[in-house]
């Protein structure tokens, strides 16, 4: 009796707390993309836009026109006594030029991530699209933050 009295009073605080996950508004956008034209590194763009598709389906939101202006770099940071490359400094940087109907805003977005060389040269490629794919995936996520509080 005294434990199906502590799995009530369990159960009634689980479902009490009113728990909600942090980006389950992610998805209740009130903007859509009409147009997004791309400048600079391919790869990084591609990324972007696939990140970035859902936000294009028309709806009854604002109107939002991207220039997109991609950077990547791959900077040798340190090298051992052979003058060989030991690690390097994957660097992300993005410019977004946004116009709405009221307003034209720039956002620039960097990130950076310093990665060990690996002996082997294909796992080593692998592990750098993994990493740029998540960098891409904090800058969209970033924009699209950033998008949410343009009025």
């Amino acid at each position: 009796m005294k434990k199906l009295i502590t799995l009530f009073l369990l159960l009634l605080f689980l479902y009490g707390c009113d728990y909600k996950p942090i980006y389950s508004n992610l998805n209740k956008t009130d903007f859509f993309i009409q147009d997004i034209t791309f400048k600079g590194d391919k790869n990084l763009n591609d990324l972007i836009n696939r990140k970035l598709k859902r936000y294009k389906k028309e709806n009854l939101g604002k109107k939002i026109n991207i220039e997109i202006n991609s950077n990547y770099s791959k900077i040798s940071v340190s090298k051992d006594p052979a003058g060989i490359t030991t690690s390097n400094k994957l660097k992300a940087t993005v410019n977004f030029y946004i116009e709405t109907t009221s307003s034209t805003e720039t956002l620039n977005i960097t990130k950076n991530f310093t990665m060990k060389n690996l002996d082997n040269k294909f796992d080593e490629k692998i592990y750098e699209n993994e990493i740029t794919n998540n960098l891409t995936e904090l800058i969209v996520n970033e924009l699209i933050i950033y998008l949410t509080k343009i009025k």
